[in-house]
């Protein structure tokens, strides 16, 4: 009786089992792929392959200018992002050990490195541990202590005040920041001036452009740092502009003022020598000049239709005793340029490569100077090689290479211009008596040629 009451169960059971095994049979293969169908597995850590773009992507914004000195020095270590003066930064990835410490000193009101300071870890009852100095690029370490110390003492060196001469060490610590200012004493006061024109007073119109006339400031010897002028505009009593700039709480000492201009007018003094404390240094542009409105007309080499958008970027090149080389890009000012004015640029459109030019590609006619241009497709760019010499300098006469293809040299100022049916896979500056320092082909101090008016930077140091 109980074996026949199992079996109708049992039936039941497996008849679902059965229902349920071709259900799932048939949506899988309803899902499954079609006998053309590929599945394919990346392959771990494979490589992306290489795209090489038909013409560089512009990367700065029309209508901002940049400005930046190459000085061909190393660069200084990076100060910690939102981190107070003597805090910790995060903790240190690898400590080579329980008890060693290292850290940045830093001059606060340059935010520059420090050097020669002094720095003291005491243990309990003010006991000594260790005691370090700063070097030239301000970072310190000590060796492995025998126990942990509960203080850092900061002996400033001369000219320095320390705020918080003393730091606690309680607690796990990553490297050690360490901000001090200048004594007041040591300090000459500021530089000031103003901007003219010869033309008379400023007006809205005549103002130049945000950011295409840059003042920057380096000391004559001694640490090199520099400072870039804020221009502010103040009305009279009679209505006119002034443009003035300044340069607040200078340390002693002789410093070299720099003027760039993005515009074709011409400016004197370029650059002079100043000592703080001083007020009526004035800069004249001469806009007195007879000018011209300056015409691109673009078009495809290949099938002769005109190219309405394209972008021209001013290139003005500024090099210094003291201030190294001073990069300046920024729109091309076409409205009204002086006739005898010596100027280059470069002009960039969607999906083709750069061109570049002076002010000799321009003809006359009627009251126009028009330039014609005929673009290909591929890549471009204008090479500025430097030396580092001690600061940077334009290398005159270097041979430039793409792919090792001979491409010609650099002129007086450094610059050659290049281009190629697609982006090589190397360039080579070759100048007796020294070697590349850096990859063309990579960013330079945070910049592509796309943010520097399609200019590439090679810098040559000394053959050791």
């Amino acid at each position: 009786m109980g074996q026949a009451a199992r079996s109708p169960v049992l039936a039941v059971l497996l008849a679902l089992v059965a229902l349920l095994l071709a259900w799932f049979l048939w949506h899988s293969s309803g899902h499954a792929p079609d006998a053309g169908t590929s599945l394919e597995v990346p392959v771990a850590d494979a490589p992306a392959p290489r795209r090489e773009p038909e013409a560089a992507a512009l990367e700065v914004p029309e209508g901002e200018s940049t400005g930046e000195r190459i000085a061909g020095e190393p660069a200084p270590p990076a100060r910690a992002a939102n981190t107070a003066p003597g805090a910790p930064t995060a903790p240190a990835p690898a400590r080579p050990s329980r008890f060693e410490y290292r850290g940045l000193v830093l001059d606060l009101d340059l935010d520059l490195p420090l050097a020669d300071a002094q720095l003291v870890f005491e243990g309990e009852k003010a006991r000594e541990l260790a005691r370090v100095v700063s070097d030239t690029q301000g970072r310190f370490r000590t060796a492995q202590l025998a126990e942990e110390p509960h203080w850092l003492v900061i002996e400033p060196p001369t000219g320095y005040i320390c705020d918080e001469p003393r730091l606690e060490l309680a607690g796990p610590r990553g490297d050690i920041l360490v901000a001090l200012r200048r004594d007041p004493a040591t300090l000459a006061g500021a530089i000031r001036g103003e901007l003219l024109r010869e033309g008379g007073p400023w007006t809205q119109e005549t103002l130049p452009k945000t950011g295409s006339v840059m003042l920057d400031l380096v000391p004559v010897g001694g640490p090199r740092w520099s400072r870039r002028a804020e221009l502010s505009t103040e009305r009279d009593a009679a209505g006119g502009l002034h443009l003035r700039f300044s340069f607040d709480a200078l340390p002693r000492g002789e410093y070299e003022l720099t003027l760039s201009s993005l515009s074709a007018w011409r400016w004197n003094p370029s650059t002079l020598r100043v000592t703080p404390p001083v007020d009526n240094v004035t800069f004249l542009r001469y806009d007195l000049d007879r000018t011209s409105q300056l015409v691109f007309k673009v078009t495809d080499r290949a099938s002769g239709e005109a190219i309405e958008t394209f972008q021209v970027r001013a290139l003005s090149l500024t090099p210094s005793q003291e201030n190294g080389v001073f990069l300046h890009t920024g729109p091309l000012e076409t409205s009204a340029v002086p006739d005898d004015a010596r100027f280059q640029w470069s002009l960039w459109a969607e999906g083709y490569r750069p061109a570049f030019g002076d002010e000799s590609a321009f003809v006359r006619r009627g009251g126009q100077r028009i330039a014609e241009l005929a673009l290909d497709r591929g890549w471009a760019t204008k090479v500025l090689v430097l030396v580092r010499d001690p600061l940077a300098k334009p290398a005159a006469h270097a041979e430039v290479e793409l792919d090792g293809r001979p491409q010609g040299y650099t002129g007086p100022d450094g610059m050659l211009a290049l281009a190629a049916p697609k982006p090589p896979e190397r360039l080579a500056v070759r100048l007796p008596g020294w070697r590349m320092a850096n990859d063309p082909l990579q960013a330079y101090n945070g910049k592509n040629a796309s943010q520097r008016g399609q200019v590439t930077i090679v810098m040559l140091e000394k053959e050791k």
